[in-house]
């Protein structure tokens, strides 16, 4: 997964929350990666 990619997930995932992107830093790549291709349709 590209860090481009990764980071407008992390924007747009705290913008729908109400926080920060920095919150969600300590999300692990794999972690983030793993929750995409849960909410990718196959």
């Amino acid at each position: 997964i590209s860090e481009e990619y990764l980071d407008a997930y992390l924007e747009a995932l705290a913008e729908a929350l109400g926080k920060e992107p920095r919150d969600f830093r300590h999300l692990a790549q794999a972690e983030a990666t793993r929750l995409l291709q849960a909410l990718t349709p196959r």
